[in-house]
Protein backbone atom coordinates (compact mmCIF):
# COMPACT_ATOMS: atom_id res chain seq x y z
CA UNK A 1 0.00 0.00 0.00
CA UNK A 2 3.08 2.55 0.64
CA UNK A 3 4.33 1.72 -2.94
CA UNK A 4 1.34 2.55 -4.28
CA UNK A 5 0.45 5.27 -2.69
CA UNK A 6 3.97 6.84 -3.56
CA UNK A 7 4.18 5.30 -7.43
CA UNK A 8 1.09 3.98 -8.03
CA UNK A 9 -1.60 5.89 -10.49
CA UNK A 10 -4.09 7.62 -9.37
CA UNK A 11 -6.89 5.94 -10.54
CA UNK A 12 -5.28 2.59 -8.78
CA UNK A 13 -5.05 5.15 -5.75
CA UNK A 14 -8.26 5.63 -5.14
CA UNK A 15 -9.44 2.41 -5.67
CA UNK A 16 -7.79 1.40 -2.54
CA UNK A 17 -8.30 4.88 -0.60
CA UNK A 18 -11.31 6.60 -2.32
CA UNK A 19 -10.75 9.98 -0.52
CA UNK A 20 -7.07 10.28 -1.66
CA UNK A 21 -6.24 13.98 -2.23
CA UNK A 22 -3.24 15.94 -1.99
CA UNK A 23 -3.29 20.31 -2.33
CA UNK A 24 -1.24 22.56 -2.66
CA UNK A 25 -2.65 26.38 -2.98
CA UNK A 26 -0.59 29.59 -3.09
CA UNK A 27 -2.43 32.37 -1.80
CA UNK A 28 -1.72 36.02 -0.41
CA UNK A 29 -3.05 35.20 3.14
CA UNK A 30 -5.37 32.63 4.41
CA UNK A 31 -8.39 34.92 4.22
CA UNK A 32 -8.78 34.92 0.58
CA UNK A 33 -10.76 32.81 -1.46
CA UNK A 34 -9.49 32.70 -4.71
CA UNK A 35 -5.80 30.90 -5.38
CA UNK A 36 -2.90 32.04 -7.58
CA UNK A 37 -1.62 28.81 -8.03
CA UNK A 38 -2.98 24.98 -6.76
CA UNK A 39 -1.57 21.50 -7.71
CA UNK A 40 -4.40 18.58 -7.07
CA UNK A 41 -4.78 15.42 -7.16
CA UNK A 42 -7.70 14.61 -9.52
CA UNK A 43 -7.29 18.11 -11.21
CA UNK A 44 -7.41 17.57 -15.52
CA UNK A 45 -3.61 19.47 -15.40
CA UNK A 46 -2.16 16.85 -12.87
CA UNK A 47 -4.06 13.70 -13.56
CA UNK A 48 -1.79 11.36 -12.24
CA UNK A 49 -0.32 12.68 -9.05
CA UNK A 50 0.80 10.11 -6.16
CA UNK A 51 2.77 10.92 -3.06
CA UNK A 52 6.22 11.56 -4.87
CA UNK A 53 5.30 13.24 -8.10
CA UNK A 54 3.08 15.94 -5.81
CA UNK A 55 5.95 16.10 -3.16
CA UNK A 56 8.50 16.86 -6.45
CA UNK A 57 6.09 19.63 -8.31
CA UNK A 58 5.36 20.96 -4.53
CA UNK A 59 8.86 21.30 -3.66
CA UNK A 60 9.78 23.26 -6.57
CA UNK A 61 6.67 25.31 -6.09
CA UNK A 62 7.78 26.26 -2.80
CA UNK A 63 11.55 26.55 -3.39
CA UNK A 64 10.74 29.54 -5.88
CA UNK A 65 9.02 31.37 -2.93
CA UNK A 66 11.90 31.54 -0.62
CA UNK A 67 13.71 34.97 -0.64
CA UNK A 68 17.11 35.45 -2.22
CA UNK A 69 18.47 36.65 0.90
CA UNK A 70 21.26 35.80 3.04
CA UNK A 71 23.57 36.40 6.59
CA UNK A 72 27.02 36.99 7.17
CA UNK A 73 28.68 34.66 9.26
CA UNK A 74 31.64 35.55 11.60
CA UNK A 75 34.35 34.78 8.75
CA UNK A 76 32.41 37.16 6.67
CA UNK A 77 31.39 34.31 3.66
CA UNK A 78 27.85 33.92 2.51
CA UNK A 79 25.22 31.70 4.59
CA UNK A 80 23.68 29.84 1.96
CA UNK A 81 19.76 31.22 3.14
CA UNK A 82 18.16 29.13 -0.13
CA UNK A 83 19.28 26.00 0.90
CA UNK A 84 18.97 26.44 4.56
CA UNK A 85 15.23 27.01 4.63
CA UNK A 86 15.06 24.58 1.24
CA UNK A 87 16.07 21.78 3.47
CA UNK A 88 13.63 22.96 6.66
CA UNK A 89 10.78 22.90 3.73
CA UNK A 90 11.47 19.85 2.58
CA UNK A 91 11.35 18.41 6.08
CA UNK A 92 8.21 19.67 6.88
CA UNK A 93 7.00 18.93 3.46
CA UNK A 94 8.12 15.03 3.88
CA UNK A 95 6.69 15.11 7.33
CA UNK A 96 3.32 15.61 6.22
CA UNK A 97 3.49 12.87 3.70
CA UNK A 98 4.68 10.65 5.64
CA UNK A 99 2.56 10.58 8.63
CA UNK A 100 -0.48 11.80 7.02
CA UNK A 101 -3.32 9.08 7.94
CA UNK A 102 -4.55 8.19 4.12
CA UNK A 103 -7.67 6.65 5.26
CA UNK A 104 -8.79 10.09 6.42
CA UNK A 105 -12.21 12.26 4.47
CA UNK A 106 -9.60 14.80 5.10
CA UNK A 107 -6.59 15.81 2.59
CA UNK A 108 -3.22 16.36 2.89
CA UNK A 109 -2.70 19.79 2.33
CA UNK A 110 0.26 22.56 1.81
CA UNK A 111 -0.23 26.25 1.59
CA UNK A 112 1.88 28.79 0.20
CA UNK A 113 0.86 32.67 2.22
CA UNK A 114 3.13 35.83 2.09
CA UNK A 115 4.31 35.55 5.26
CA UNK A 116 4.28 31.41 6.12
CA UNK A 117 4.31 28.48 4.80
CA UNK A 118 1.78 25.82 6.43
CA UNK A 119 1.57 22.05 6.41
CA UNK A 120 -1.71 19.79 7.27
CA UNK A 121 -2.18 16.17 7.20
CA UNK A 122 -4.72 14.31 8.93
CA UNK A 123 -3.76 12.25 11.66
CA UNK A 124 -1.94 12.79 15.18
CA UNK A 125 1.65 13.56 15.17
CA UNK A 126 3.39 10.11 17.10
CA UNK A 127 5.91 12.26 18.91
CA UNK A 128 5.80 14.89 21.27
CA UNK A 129 6.45 18.52 20.83
CA UNK A 130 9.50 18.54 22.49
CA UNK A 131 10.64 15.22 21.36
CA UNK A 132 9.92 16.79 17.62
CA UNK A 133 11.76 20.07 18.46
CA UNK A 134 14.75 18.07 19.87
CA UNK A 135 14.64 14.98 17.65
CA UNK A 136 15.96 11.71 17.54
CA UNK A 137 12.91 9.88 18.26
CA UNK A 138 10.94 9.25 15.32
CA UNK A 139 7.62 7.16 15.39
CA UNK A 140 6.40 6.57 11.60
CA UNK A 141 2.65 5.97 10.91
CA UNK A 142 3.53 4.86 6.75
CA UNK A 143 6.37 3.35 7.11
CA UNK A 144 7.51 2.01 3.50
CA UNK A 145 6.72 5.97 2.18
CA UNK A 146 9.57 6.75 4.77
CA UNK A 147 12.03 4.16 3.45
CA UNK A 148 11.05 5.08 -0.30
CA UNK A 149 11.92 8.69 0.66
CA UNK A 150 15.03 7.68 1.94
CA UNK A 151 16.06 5.62 -0.55
CA UNK A 152 15.81 8.60 -3.51
CA UNK A 153 17.61 10.74 -1.07
CA UNK A 154 15.19 13.18 0.10
CA UNK A 155 14.70 12.42 3.43
CA UNK A 156 18.13 12.18 5.50
CA UNK A 157 18.38 9.93 9.05
CA UNK A 158 15.10 9.45 11.05
CA UNK A 159 13.87 11.94 13.76
CA UNK A 160 16.25 14.59 12.48
CA UNK A 161 13.24 16.71 10.66
CA UNK A 162 12.48 18.84 13.71
CA UNK A 163 15.68 20.12 14.70
CA UNK A 164 16.53 21.12 11.33
CA UNK A 165 13.40 23.14 10.47
CA UNK A 166 14.18 24.68 14.11
CA UNK A 167 18.05 24.96 13.38
CA UNK A 168 17.32 26.70 10.05
CA UNK A 169 14.65 29.50 11.36
CA UNK A 170 16.66 29.87 14.60
CA UNK A 171 19.52 30.71 12.14
CA UNK A 172 17.65 33.49 10.21
CA UNK A 173 16.20 35.13 13.35
CA UNK A 174 12.54 33.62 11.50
CA UNK A 175 9.74 33.91 13.85
CA UNK A 176 9.68 30.21 15.69
CA UNK A 177 7.70 27.65 13.89
CA UNK A 178 3.98 26.42 14.81
CA UNK A 179 3.15 23.28 15.68
CA UNK A 180 -0.32 22.03 16.38
CA UNK A 181 -1.59 18.62 16.80
CA UNK A 182 -4.80 16.84 17.51
CA UNK A 183 -6.27 13.59 17.88
CA UNK A 184 -7.55 14.39 13.61
CA UNK A 185 -4.73 16.60 12.37
CA UNK A 186 -0.83 17.89 12.43
CA UNK A 187 0.03 21.26 11.27
CA UNK A 188 2.94 22.89 11.41
CA UNK A 189 3.81 26.21 9.90
CA UNK A 190 7.12 28.05 8.95
CA UNK A 191 6.99 31.87 9.32
CA UNK A 192 9.07 33.70 6.33
CA UNK A 193 9.92 36.92 8.96
CA UNK A 194 11.35 37.64 11.87
CA UNK A 195 8.80 37.44 15.16
CA UNK A 196 8.71 41.43 14.98
CA UNK A 197 7.79 41.88 11.48
CA UNK A 198 4.64 40.43 12.52
CA UNK A 199 3.63 43.31 15.01
CA UNK A 200 4.67 46.38 13.56
CA UNK A 201 0.62 47.42 13.37
CA UNK A 202 0.85 47.75 17.47
CA UNK A 203 1.23 50.63 19.09
CA UNK A 204 5.47 51.54 20.53
CA UNK A 205 4.57 50.59 24.19
CA UNK A 206 3.18 47.19 23.33
CA UNK A 207 5.81 46.49 21.10
CA UNK A 208 8.56 47.06 23.61
CA UNK A 209 6.95 44.63 25.71
CA UNK A 210 6.53 41.98 22.94
CA UNK A 211 9.97 42.35 22.24
CA UNK A 212 10.75 41.16 26.01
CA UNK A 213 8.88 38.86 25.63
CA UNK A 214 10.13 36.85 22.68
CA UNK A 215 13.96 37.80 24.03
CA UNK A 216 13.24 35.88 27.47
CA UNK A 217 9.92 34.09 27.20
CA UNK A 218 7.94 36.23 29.53
CA UNK A 219 7.99 39.98 31.36
CA UNK A 220 6.26 40.75 34.31
CA UNK A 221 5.33 44.53 35.76
CA UNK A 222 8.70 45.31 37.85
CA UNK A 223 10.56 44.27 34.70
CA UNK A 224 8.65 46.43 32.71
CA UNK A 225 8.70 49.00 35.11
CA UNK A 226 12.32 49.16 35.48
CA UNK A 227 13.90 47.85 32.98
CA UNK A 228 11.68 48.94 30.09
CA UNK A 229 10.99 52.53 31.54
CA UNK A 230 7.72 52.43 31.05
CA UNK A 231 4.95 53.94 33.54
CA UNK A 232 2.73 51.96 35.63
CA UNK A 233 -0.05 53.30 32.87
CA UNK A 234 1.67 52.41 29.94
CA UNK A 235 2.20 49.00 30.87
CA UNK A 236 -1.37 48.43 32.00
CA UNK A 237 -2.33 49.65 29.13
CA UNK A 238 -0.37 47.73 26.33
CA UNK A 239 -1.19 44.55 28.22
CA UNK A 240 -5.08 44.48 28.10
CA UNK A 241 -4.79 45.48 24.74
CA UNK A 242 -2.47 42.42 24.03
CA UNK A 243 -4.10 40.69 26.27
CA UNK A 244 -7.62 41.56 24.55
CA UNK A 245 -6.32 40.65 20.96
CA UNK A 246 -5.28 37.15 22.35
CA UNK A 247 -1.55 37.80 22.04
CA UNK A 248 -0.42 37.54 25.11
CA UNK A 249 -2.00 35.80 28.54
CA UNK A 250 -1.19 36.31 32.17
CA UNK A 251 0.16 33.40 34.15
CA UNK A 252 0.07 33.46 37.97
CA UNK A 253 -1.50 35.80 40.20
CA UNK A 254 -0.49 39.30 42.72
CA UNK A 255 3.10 39.32 42.67
CA UNK A 256 4.23 36.26 40.68
CA UNK A 257 2.00 37.48 37.56
CA UNK A 258 3.91 37.25 34.45
CA UNK A 259 3.35 37.85 30.75
CA UNK A 260 4.16 35.06 28.07
CA UNK A 261 3.21 34.32 24.49
CA UNK A 262 -0.16 31.48 24.12
CA UNK A 263 1.53 27.94 25.10
CA UNK A 264 1.77 27.00 21.36
CA UNK A 265 3.84 30.13 20.29
CA UNK A 266 7.18 31.23 19.76
CA UNK A 267 7.92 31.79 23.83
CA UNK A 268 7.59 28.28 24.48
CA UNK A 269 8.95 26.78 21.81
CA UNK A 270 11.70 29.13 22.21
CA UNK A 271 12.59 28.55 25.38
CA UNK A 272 12.27 24.83 25.55
CA UNK A 273 14.97 24.94 22.71
CA UNK A 274 17.28 27.10 25.05
CA UNK A 275 16.79 24.83 27.93
CA UNK A 276 17.82 21.48 26.06
CA UNK A 277 20.44 23.52 24.46
CA UNK A 278 21.79 24.24 28.05
CA UNK A 279 20.97 20.51 29.43
CA UNK A 280 23.45 18.98 26.42
CA UNK A 281 26.36 22.06 27.10
CA UNK A 282 26.19 20.73 30.52
CA UNK A 283 26.41 16.93 29.69
CA UNK A 284 28.97 17.64 26.84
CA UNK A 285 31.34 19.50 30.02
CA UNK A 286 30.48 17.10 32.54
Amino acid sequence: MGGLLFFGKYNSIVDYYPNFQLDYFKKSSSLETDWHDRISTGDKDYPELNVFSFYLKVMEKLTQSIDSKFNLTKNMTRDSYLKDMSRAIREALTNSLVHAYYGSNDPVKISNYDDYWEFSNPGDMKVSKEEFIHGGNSRVRNSVISILFRRVGYVERAGSGGPRIFDATNKYKLRTPDIHTTDKDTVIRIWKFEPMNYYTSRSKDEQILLKAILESGTVTKSTALDKLSMTEYSFRNAVKSLMDDNIIEQVGKSRNTRYILPYSDEAYIQSRKKWLVEINDVFRNS
